[in-house]
């Protein structure tokens, strides 16, 4: 581990030297700090080999290792939660006139950590651009297809028409009945599908199973996991659009947007709704709404409802799993009910594309 983790920090290194090198370049930006926070147990990163071929691309490159000093920084991942303090960290970090640069390597969890972290410090925001690499299990949440995209995209940066754009990242903002935000950056989810995240988390974890173990994980659960509806039903208020639904909905998945996947590609939110609920139903129609869910055909099953809101409040009176980007938490009945907003932050995500 000590090994691979010395081989994950000269990645982290080279992206430094990247940035430093000025390949990464955003119209009236200048890079006052740059931050990177990569996880050595993500999905994919925690395979040696895919270490080494990621260093390999950078050396083909040319790129050399970048020097860190107080504005410079390169960090690795210790634990679960540990991307939310990191966050937290870069985020107070002294910006006078610049912005601050923060590139994340992981998957959809190690972003939404970092993200979070950053929001929860609550200073310097407007100044924070994030750029997010595809390097775990579930990678949706990505600003680039790849690091060798990142890689060919950098080397065009001298052509004066190419840089890379900003673009506010948008939120889907949960607000516990205590008062403790939760913040999802992709899509956030309640009931089966969250429970599916965690015995797909567990198994990783062990590493006895591979980090793809979703589908092996969601072929078991999806046929039997049900909430405890014996309180009353799951009722989801959309004030925006003044509908209502309610009922024994066993999975509630909400996206920033439309067209949205995760999972390594499941097309949960194929079209323009972002909101998604799945109505209780016998384990034949189970079976067969799961292979339409793989493909983003679920949208047209009778116990699917699709619906547009950005301003929502959630009811229930049982325990119900919860997950965000890939991270997940057991929330208990007195954490409802739950007030969910899609919001624009202050922070930018970029993206390589031609300057408007």
């Amino acid at each position: 581990m000590q090994m691979n983790n010395s081989l994950v920090k000269d990645i982290g290194l080279r992206l430094l030297g990247l940035v430093q090198a000025g390949d990464i370049n955003v119209e009236a930006c200048v890079w006052e700090r740059v931050s990177v926070v990569l996880n050595p147990v993500a999905g994919s990163m925690a395979r040696k080999k895919n270490v080494n071929h990621w260093l390999e691309i950078l050396e083909n490159s040319g790129l050399r290792a970048g020097l860190e000093d107080t504005r410079h920084n390169v960090y690795l991942t210790e634990y679960a939660g540990h991307g939310i303090e990191l966050g937290r960290q870069i985020g107070l970090g002294k910006i006078t006139s610049g912005k601050h640069l923060v590139i994340t390597c992981g998957g959809d969890g190690t972003h939404e950590e970092v993200l979070s972290g950053l929001i929860k410090a609550d200073q310097n925001a407007e100044s924070i651009r994030i750029l997010r690499i595809p390097m775990g299990s579930g990678n949706d949440a990505a600003d680039v297809a790849s690091l060798q995209e990142l890689v060919n995209s950098s080397s065009e940066q001298q052509e004066e028409s190419h840089k890379f754009i900003s673009h506010p990242v948008k939120t889907v903002e949960v607000t516990l009945s205590g008062g403790e935000k939760l913040y999802a950056f992709n899509i956030a989810s309640f009931g089966l599908d969250a429970m599916v995240v965690v015995w797909s988390n567990r198994l990783k974890n062990s590493r006895v199973f591979p980090g793809d173990s979703y589908k092996l994980v969601a072929n078991i659960v999806s046929l039997f996991y049900r909430p405890d509806f014996s309180a009353g039903p799951l009722r989801l208020n959309m004030n925006d659009i003044g509908q209502k639904c309610e009922g024994d909905v066993v999975l509630l998945a909400i996206g920033v947007d439309g067209h949205l996947s995760y999972g390594q590609g499941k097309n949960v939110l194929p079209g323009p709704e972002n909101i998604c609920a799945l109505f209780d139903m016998s384990i034949i129609n189970r079976i067969k709404l799961k292979k339409l869910f793989y493909r983003g055909e679920h949208v047209f099953h009778p116990k699917a409802s699709m619906y547009s809101s950005r301003s929502l409040d959630l009811f229930f009176s049982a325990p119900l799993y919860f997950q965000a980007d890939g991270e997940q938490r057991l929330l208990k009945p007195d954490d409802f009910p739950i007030k969910i907003e899609i919001k624009s932050t202050v922070i930018e995500n970029l993206t390589s594309g031609k300057a408007l």
